[in-house]
């Protein structure tokens, strides 16, 4: 740990993980994620896909820049920090006043505005990952995998005109992505990328359920495959989750004592790892259990 770390310090860091040997997988996390649960997970999927993992921590866990409670937030659930709570949110409590399920909408929004707050030092952050691989010796290809609100983050950095300092990876997966359904086929063909874009989606994922409640019923992205208008662009997909993960919204790391099965595995291990989900002369219909479209541009596991 370094305090008030250097640009250049940081810089030299991001080096060392580019030569490392290893494709380089970028992390953007959720909601309501501490910073310490933040490298656990990065420790997770470094364990799992073989990569090297540089994670980016924001303050999603609800509370002010400062660290104090939002005002109006008692402290019933406010100190979890429990990543899952927002599936309590359903259409009999979304408009509580007071009480548990209040406090978790509240630190809910209170996410989405510090995610829109850190939209600069993420641009920032990624600006530095490009700068790192350009002077790397050996550099190895990077991706980005943003999960749920971290989804929200990308967005908004788009949204304030950033997008121009952001580096191009091989492939986005934008996995459980709370943003709204509505439009993204405006915003997501922006983030540079040379090859892969993955969209997952899990039409029975609570988390994203209670998302949606708690923003008045607006549809998220990653709860189901949108009707068109899509993102169509090559090797641009929509993995549907759905068959597979009933609830889930961390599908891709299989935590809370669940097993990642084989198929999945090795779909997320080749993305992550920049290479292609369906490989050259493979049979998407072996790489998705359940098969894709003629255009492969929506799959389902």
């Amino acid at each position: 740990m370094t305090p008030a770390v250097s640009d250049t310090a940081a810089e030299a860091a991001l080096v060392r993980v580019f030569d490392g040997g290893r494709p380089v997988l970028v992390h953007i996390h959720g909601n309501s994620m501490a910073p310490a649960q933040c490298f656990e997970r990065c420790a997770r999927f470094e364990e799992l896909f073989d990569v090297a993992v540089v994670g980016f921590s924001w303050p999603s866990e609800g509370r002010l820049p400062s660290g104090k409670r939002r005002k109006g937030v008692t402290g019933a659930r406010a100190e979890a920090e429990d990543r899952w709570t927002l599936a309590v949110v359903d259409s009999t409590n979304f408009d509580a006043k007071g009480g548990a399920v209040a406090d978790v909408i509240a630190r809910y929004r209170q996410s989405k505005r510090n995610g829109k707050s850190s939209a600069a030092a993420l641009a920032r952050f990624l600006e530095r990952v490009g700068k790192a691989h350009a002077g790397a010796s050996t550099p190895q290809p990077f991706s980005i995998a943003a999960h749920s609100l971290g989804v929200h983050c990308l967005k908004m950095l788009l949204e304030a005109g950033l997008g121009a300092r952001l580096p191009v990876a091989r492939n986005i997966a934008l996995l459980a992505a709370c943003v709204p359904q509505r439009k993204h086929e405006k915003w997501i063909p922006k983030l540079p990328r040379s090859d892969g874009l993955m969209i997952t989606t899990n039409i029975s994922d609570w988390v994203l359920l209670g998302a949606l409640w708690a923003d008045k019923f607006q549809a998220k992205l990653g709860a189901s495959v949108p009707v068109p208008p899509l993102v169509v662009a090559p090797k641009t997909r929509y993995v549907d989750f759905s068959r597979r993960s009933f609830g889930e919204h961390e599908y891709f790391v299989a935590e809370q004592g669940a097993t990642l099965e084989a198929d999945l595995l090795d779909v997320f291990k080749r993305f992550f790892r920049s290479a292609d989900d369906i490989g050259g002369g493979s049979d998407p219909c072996t790489v998705y259990r359940r098969c894709c479209d003629d255009g492969l541009l929506v799959c389902m596991t």
